[in-house]
């Protein structure tokens, strides 16, 4: 007799309680609550779901739960997800991928709407991108028959979590990432149309979408709002309105420049130096066998693009550099690489946030999967510009994988200098000695490879 076990449901499922969301090792399952079963069997049936199934997580009806698992009702459906290898939040994505995936979520509504469904809201947080750059919708429970008149009910959502922040960079040149981190339900209107510039009020789509609309909701009263109840929506207005919001998406742009943009003429290496560097991780690569990396500090993506081909399967890279992280996004996508550039300030990474902080899992957490590790000139910008000590940087790195390649540059190369410039803390514990000191401490084995024509140092651990 199989002894068996309760489901535990994921932390932050629970604002659909028709939908409750598991995370298990291998996958992840949905239940349908009894009485929506016709419901999703009837669209997951249909031909509209054959239709747009390739940008939906790959999902099949899953019976065999009941055989494994204590269940409230065995009655309830169960849908059986493809597991996305790594969870990333709007906050973390750049202008590229959030620019993307609020195109997406438009036309994959008006497709919807095409075909007699709508989405349930409007929420990023139900989009991933899976296998490099490609975006799947992973809220299977959004999908919901569309009936005649009614109102787009995601519209102010939409707004406030997709097109405030893409305008507010457009425009302002503001990192709506720090923005919306901290309100998980994005930049209300009033505070978008007050932050945007005024040439915006002449251009009508912004006008209608942000200023009117924000004039709307502070004058509106629960009266009022009650009589829009009553009112009468075309569907080919709603259609019309979501090709509108396209169009001004697709014209907004980031304007940040790379503050390391000039970094790879000033990196004080030689060609030969920096030729024998990617021979290294090359042969480090091949060699650990890595399966899925995380490139700290990724640049332009170069090193990721080199750990992928030469036999690591996933890469994902960080950077608090936007400039770099749109270059990053422009290679992964022109090379199709699974290679996912996001956001991160490596002083104070994503911690769990959301309600009772369990919604959203940390970035450490998150970075369990990964089992190779690149951290190419980053220690010496955390330990001489954040003053963060040597041995605290080197066991946060150590803490991220079991095995990684790290480049240690002393305080003479010509990039520590600038950063010292002006500085009065000395920095006493940053040198050569105590890095390896540390490593020999904090590691099962390390390896020591200079560089030609260089000061810098790469060194290859296992814990």
């Amino acid at each position: 007799m199989i002894n068996k076990i309760r489901l535990q449901p994921c932390p932050g499922s629970f604002r659909d309680p028709s939908n409750q969301v598991y995370i298990l090792k291998d996958r992840v399952l949905r239940k349908i609550i009894e009485k929506d079963k016709k419901k999703y069997l009837d669209f997951f049936n249909s031909n509209f779901y054959k239709k747009i199934s390739e940008r939906i997580v790959y999902t099949e009806i899953d019976n065999s739960i009941s055989n494994k698992y204590i269940l409230q009702n065995n009655n309830d459906l169960f849908f059986s997800h493809e597991k996305i290898n790594f969870i990333s939040y709007p906050f973390e994505w750049p202008f590229f991928l959030y620019k993307k995936a609020a195109i997406f979520h438009l036309e994959l509504l008006i497709d919807c709407l095409e075909n007699n469904y709508i989405l349930s809201d409007s929420s990023p947080y139900n989009i991933q991108f899976n296998k490099g750059l490609e975006p799947k919708f992973i809220d299977f429970g959004s999908f919901i028959p569309y009936e005649l008149n009614s109102p787009w009910l995601g519209y102010k959502q939409f707004c406030e979590q997709f097109l405030s922040p893409l305008l507010i960079e457009n425009y302002s040149k503001l990192n709506f990432q720090k923005l919306i981190k901290n309100n998980l339900e994005g930049i209300d209107l009033i505070s978008t149309s007050k932050i945007l510039p005024k040439k915006t009020f002449l251009n009508y789509k912004i006008f209608a979408n942000i200023h009117f609309h924000s004039y709307l909701i502070n004058k509106i009263d629960s009266k009022s709002d009650q009589k829009n109840k009553n009112l009468k929506f075309k569907k080919e207005n709603i259609i019309s309105l979501l090709k509108s919001l396209k169009d001004l998406i697709s014209s907004l742009k980031s304007f940040k420049k790379s503050y390391w943009g000039g970094y790879k003429s000033e990196d004080s290496y030689s060609n030969e130096g920096q030729s024998e560097k990617e021979n290294i991780l090359a042969n480090y690569i091949q060699n650990s066998k890595p399966n899925n990396i995380l490139d700290l500090g990724c640049n332009n993506g170069k090193f990721s693009e080199i750990a992928l081909k030469n036999g690591a399967n996933f890469v994902v890279g960080t950077d608090n550099d936007f400039g770099s992280l749109e270059k990053s996004c422009l290679l992964a996508q022109q090379k199709n690489l699974n290679f996912l550039p996001l956001y991160m300030d490596l002083t104070e990474p994503t911690p769990n946030i959301g309600f009772q902080n369990l919604e959203r899992e940390s970035f450490l957490k998150r970075s369990e999967i990964f089992d190779g590790l690149i951290a190419f000139a980053l220690i010496h910008h955390l330990c001489l510009s954040k003053n963060i000590p040597l041995k605290k940087v080197i066991l946060f790195i150590l803490s991220l994988a079991n095995s990684g390649i790290i480049e240690f540059v002393p305080i003479e190369d010509p990039q520590c200098n600038n950063l010292m410039f002006n500085k009065k803390v000395k920095h006493e514990d940053y040198n050569l000695e105590n890095f390896e000191l540390i490593l020999k401490n904090n590691t099962k084995t390390f390896k020591k490879l200079e560089l030609p024509n260089s000061l810098r140092v790469l060194y290859i651990y296992e814990i």
